[in-house]
């Protein structure tokens, strides 16, 4: 029986062997595992830190808009009542002032025209395109100032 018995334990002693490089790979790589999440949880908490470093430059930033003083908007007001006047399509110059530089009628929230004032004012733009005393866009030719007409003749 002693025999058998150096025969089972120099049977098991070459898996024991095999086993302990693979225990050292096993704690090799729970070390690096460990590591790394320890690396996680670092990166982590440099995370919170610069949220918490953001949420307070936000709230001194808004500590010092609350700090500024407020000062109320011009009152806008209708041109066409204060100066006791009506939009005419006879008069390109004055309705080009109602107009962006792409010839769009600027709404009446911007200008401050009244309701009244400014659908006059549209349909004596409108009427001022069909005579071609006003463009519809800027692709129409003749609206020209000189001076702009020279810039586009240089391209």
């Amino acid at each position: 029986m002693t025999d058998e018995k150096q025969e089972i334990t120099m049977a098991t002693e070459p898996e024991a062997e095999e086993q302990a490089p693979a225990q050292v790979e096993e704690e090799a790589q729970s070390a690096s595992a460990s590591a790394a999440a320890a690396s996680e949880e670092a990166a982590a908490a440099e995370e919170d830190a610069a949220e918490k470093e953001a949420a307070a430059a936000e709230k001194d930033e808004a500590a010092q808009k609350k700090e500024r003083r407020w000062y109320p908007r011009r009152r806008k007001y209708c041109r066409f009542c204060a100066e006791k006047r009506e939009p005419d399509y006879k008069d390109p110059e004055y309705l080009r002032q109602f107009l962006t530089d792409r010839f769009k009628i600027i709404p009446r929230r911007i200008t401050g025209t009244c309701a009244y004032h400014q659908r006059r004012l549209t349909k004596a733009v409108k009427r001022a395109r069909i005579l071609a005393l006003l463009p519809y866009t800027t692709l129409h030719k003749g609206w020209f100032t000189h001076e702009v007409q020279k810039v586009v003749r240089e391209r």
